[in-house]
């Protein structure tokens, strides 16, 4: 079985809300949102804006071995992404399983941060074309693992997956 990351949105009082769709792990702390199979509707935003405050997540994560619950945070789309941004989710404990792998291009000052949004789009649109149906059990009701405050000064999503990018 492939690993399977169902994204939740994280209401007040730390309780577990809607359901946002499913991601793709593509960094051991970065979670990448599908694009909705349909036309659902979610009541406020999915993305905070660039100064506003942090969108907590509640993210399980289903592998052929284990059923895993990580918390984290959705992260403002990159101010220099000119594209539409793939929506992120930092998580507080990097995830020790398989991973992903997304093809950016490479060369001189190549990748730029609207490549590497568009590499990702892409990879992100794909996969959800393998989407099982919305979960029907109900959401976690917390983290399984400690919360641990991410390290400051992370770099954005972008030079994490590729490190190499221009301007990283």
């Amino acid at each position: 079985m492939p690993t399977t990351v169902e994204v939740y949105r994280v209401e007040s009082g730390n309780t577990t809300g809607p359901f946002l769709g499913f991601g793709s792990l593509l960094d051991p702390s970065l979670i990448f949102l599908h694009p909705p199979a349909s036309a659902r509707k979610l009541e406020g935003p999915i993305q905070p804006e660039a100064d506003g405050p942090e969108m907590p997540a509640r993210c399980r994560i289903r592998t052929d071995a284990a059923l895993l619950t990580i918390d984290g945070k959705i992260l403002p789309a990159p101010a220099d992404v000119t594209l539409a941004a793939p929506i992120a989710v930092e998580l507080e404990v990097a995830f020790a399983g398989d991973i992903d792998d997304v093809e950016v291009p490479q060369g001189p000052g190549h990748p730029t941060a609207d490549e590497a949004a568009d590499a990702v789009m892409a990879f992100v649109a794909e996969a959800a074309r393998n989407d099982p149906p919305a979960p029907t059990a109900p959401p976690p009701l917390g983290p399984d693992v400690d919360d641990h405050p991410p390290h400051p000064g992370r770099r954005p999503w972008y030079c994490v997956i590729c490190p190499g990018a221009f301007g990283c």
